[in-house]
C-alpha cells in the first residue's frame, strides 16, 4: 500500500482516498498484495464496515468501504461524461460497458420480462417509438387496468403533442438534447400536483419545428395555471408572445454586456427601438443565394445509434462563401437607431 498499490487516479499515495486504506487499521501497508490473507483481500476489494482500531489519521468522516464499492458509487454510479482529465483516460481503460446477456438490455429479472402483453413484454414496449408505443397502449381494451391505460396515453399524448414521437422509453437521459430533455421534464410535472414552483427553462423551442410550437406554449401556459412561476430564457418570437412580462438582456455579448434593456410586456417591445424590437419586426426572406456544390461528397452508410436504425447519407461538398473574408449576405435593421450588421 505504500507503494501505491491501488492503481487508479485519486488513490494514488498520499491522497485522502488512499488514507483511508493505510490508517484502517486493516492491512499491513508494508505487506505486498500477493501476501494477503483472504480476509485482507475481502476487506480491501469488498467490504464495508465501521472500524474499530483505525489510525488516529483516519479521515473523521464516513464509514470503511471497500476498493469496490468505493469505485461503484464515485465513478460507475456517475454519468460517464462527469468524469474528465486523467480519471477518464484511466476509466475507459479499466471499464467496459456491453448489453448484459441475461436481460438483453431489458434492465429486468427473467420473472418481469416473462410477463407479456400480444407478445411483447415490458422492455420491447419501452424500445418502441413513441409513436408507435402509443397506438400499441390504445388498442388495448381491459376494463381491469383502464385507469392504468388511460394515465399512460395521456402522458404519452404530452410527448407526441410537443414533436417527441421518434424517442423510445429506454433512451438513456444523458443521451438527449438539452431541448429534448427539458420538454420530457414539462411533461412530467404537467402530472405532478405541487404548486407554488418556479420553473426555468432554457431554450426548450431547440430542435422544435416551427409548427410545434405553439403545442410546448400550451403546456407551457398549463403549468404556469396551476400555480407556478415559469421563467424561459429564448429567442423564439412565438415563446417569447406568450410572456406575461419580458426581460430584454443586451446588447452583445461579453463581460460588459448583459444589461437589461427593456422590461415590460410585448406591445412594449414591440415600440422599444431594441435590437430585439428590430428583429421582431424586420420581415425575413426566403434565401436566394446557395453554395455550389464541389469535389467528392462525404458519404455515411449504416448509421444506427439511439433514434437512428441503419441510415445512410451522402453530404455533397460545397463552395463556402465566407472563405475569402467576405459576408455573402448583409443586412442592417431599418429605422432601429442601432448600427449592427448581421452576416
Amino acid at each position: 500500500m505504500n507503494e501505491g498499490a491501488i492503481n487508479f487516479p485519486t488513490f494514488e499515495v498520499g491522497g485522502w482516498r488512499w488514507a483511508r486504506y493505510v490508517y484502517s487499521g486493516l492491512f499491513d501497508n508494508d505487506k505486498k498484495l500477493k501476501d494477503y490473507s483472504k480476509e485482507e483481500w475481502h476487506n480491501l476489494i469488498y467490504a464495508k464496515m465501521k472500524l474499530k482500531n483505525q489510525d488516529e489519521k483516519y479521515p473523521k468522516s464516513g464509514d470503511y468501504e471497500g476498493i469496490l464499492p468505493r469505485f461503484k458509487r464515485t465513478f460507475l454510479k456517475k454519468d460517464s461524461r462527469d468524469i474528465t482529465g486523467k480519471n477518464a483516460i484511466r476509466f475507459k481503460e479499466v471499464v467496459t460497458q456491453g448489453v448484459c446477456p441475461e436481460c438483453k438490455g431489458g434492465r429486468l429479472n427473467p420473472t418481469i420480462l416473462s410477463c407479456k402483453i400480444r407478445e411483447k413484454n415490458i422492455a420491447a414496449c419501452c424500445a418502441m417509438q413513441i409513436d408507435e408505443l402509443h397506438d400499441f397502449i390504445k388498442d388495448i381494451h381491459e376494463p381491469s387496468i383502464e385507469p392504468l391505460t388511460d394515465a399512460t396515453i395521456k402522458q404519452l399524448d404530452g410527448l407526441l403533442a410537443i414533436g417527441l414521437a421518434y424517442l423510445s422509453l429506454d433512451r438513456e437521459t444523458s443521451t438527449l438534447s438539452g431541448g429534448e430533455s427539458q420538454r420530457v421534464k414539462l411533461i412530467r410535472h404537467l402530472g405532478s400536483s405541487l404548486t407554488d414552483l418556479t420553473y426555468v427553462f432554457d431554450e426548450p423551442s431547440v430542435g422544435l419545428h416551427t409548427s410545434d410550437v405553439h403545442k410546448l406554449n400550451e403546456l407551457l401556459i398549463k403549468l404556469r395555471d396551476k400555480g407556478n412561476t415559469v421563467l424561459i430564457v429564448e429567442h423564439d418570437p412565438d415563446v417569447i408572445a406568450i410572456a406575461d412580462y419580458i426581460v430584454d438582456m443586451g446588447i452583445g455579448a461579453g463581460r460588459d454586456r448583459g444589461n437589461i434593456v427593456y422590461c415590460g410586456d410585448l406591445a412594449g417591445l414591440k415600440a422599444s427601438k431594441t435590437l430585439t424590437e428590430a428583429y421582431l419586426s424586420t420581415k425575413l426572406e426566403m434565401k436566394n443565394l446557395y453554395r455550389k456544390r464541389n469535389g467528392v461528397s462525404l458519404s455515411l452508410s449504416d448509421i444506427t445509434l439511439h433514434n437512428l436504425r441503419s441510415v445512410s447519407v451522402e453530404i455533397p461538398p460545397t463552395y463556402n462563401d465566407r472563405d475569402n473574408g467576405s459576408c455573402r449576405v448583409g443586412k442592417k435593421f431599418p429605422d432601429s437607431g442601432i448600427n449592427k450588421e448581421i452576416c
